[in-house]
């Protein structure tokens, strides 16, 4: 992302919320000047991301994020979903309806789905064609969830195979205990 992308960020978010450049600049960095010094000079990348960082977080429902600006992933939503996945006393994920509504669209019937065709006892090469399908499945091996732990190893096995420790340890992150 360049100096002028970043500016261009705040313009449009400025006008969305019907806020000064000024303002937002208070708002994203804590500075009022800092996109009109911007305009003549340059930052640091820190500071670039905070202010990008923030923009994501802050993005007004109502204005869509500019077209060619790759959007970090909102703070929230990486929160929801490390809540989401996170694994009870029973070795499940602790809070199913949450799970359901941030992986699942909201949809119980896809974890139903899920839990009910892929769970251990099944076989560990087959893989849900459908993309939703698949990104549960795939949360729910990450977390950790009990009912997957055969999956979950094959997996890190295969990935140890191949020499992919990324994909290894993609599957094989530590696993979060609900408080």
């Amino acid at each position: 992302m360049t100096e002028q992308d970043l500016i261009n960020l705040a313009q449009r978010y400025a006008q969305a919320t019907g806020t000064s450049l000024s303002r937002v600049g208070t708002l994203a960095t804590q500075d009022h000047k800092f996109f009109r010094r911007l305009e003549s000079s340059s930052c640091s990348l820190k500071r670039a991301n905070v202010a990008v960082r923030w923009f994501s977080d802050n993005w007004p429902a109502n204005a869509a994020w500019p077209a060619g600006l790759r959007r970090p992933t909102p703070t929230w939503e990486i929160e929801a979903r490390n809540r989401a996945t996170e694994i009870g006393a029973d070795g499940r994920i602790a809070d199913a309806a949450l799970f359901v509504s941030v992986f699942c669209r909201g949809r119980r019937n896809v974890l139903d789905y899920v839990l009910g065709r892929y769970a251990d006892g099944s076989s560990l090469d087959e893989w849900p064609r459908n993309s939703l399908a698949a990104d549960v499945l795939e949360a729910l091996i990450a977390a950790g969830d009990c009912r997957f732990s055969g999956r979950r190893q094959h997996l890190v096995d295969q990935a140890a195979l191949l020499g992919d420790q990324q994909l290894a340890d993609r599957y094989a992150p530590p696993i979060r205990r609900a408080a």
